[in-house]
């Protein structure tokens, strides 16, 4: 039996500034807010579907971060995860984001195009 798989391809636009921080080890962590925005092909009772995701990119990739503006469109390859945490035995979870692995910035109005800019941890 095989792993389970997590990838994610997921094209949108920036929708705030970067947040760049650092690890008390110093390494780079930058989150963005990214907006998806698309036809709902093959689902029932939806004309779009909307979804606003944190991404969070580390390492050597989150530098290249820096300079992106809000409206930037961006295809972002990765992981999901939902942080779990445990306090006085109770778990709960955090909210769901996307970890990338990969992050292409696109041309304005990009749909498909290989004139993207490909930035890769």
């Amino acid at each position: 039996m095989s792993a389970p798989s997590n990838h994610v391809v997921l094209q949108g636009a920036l929708q705030e500034s970067v947040e760049m921080r650092y690890t008390p080890a110093g390494a780079p962590i930058a989150t963005l807010m990214l907006l998806h925005e698309g036809p709902a092909d093959g689902v029932a009772l939806l004309e779009r579907l909307h979804l606003l995701i944190p991404v969070r990119v580390i390492g050597d990739l989150a530098h290249r971060c820096d300079g992106l503006q809000p409206g930037q469109l961006l295809r972002v390859e990765g992981g999901l995860n939902q942080p779990k945490r445990t306090r006085n035995g109770a778990l709960s979870w955090g909210k769901m984001e996307l970890i990338a692995r990969r992050l292409e910035i696109l041309p304005p109005a990009q749909s498909q195009t290989s004139s993207a800019q490909s930035v890769t941890d």
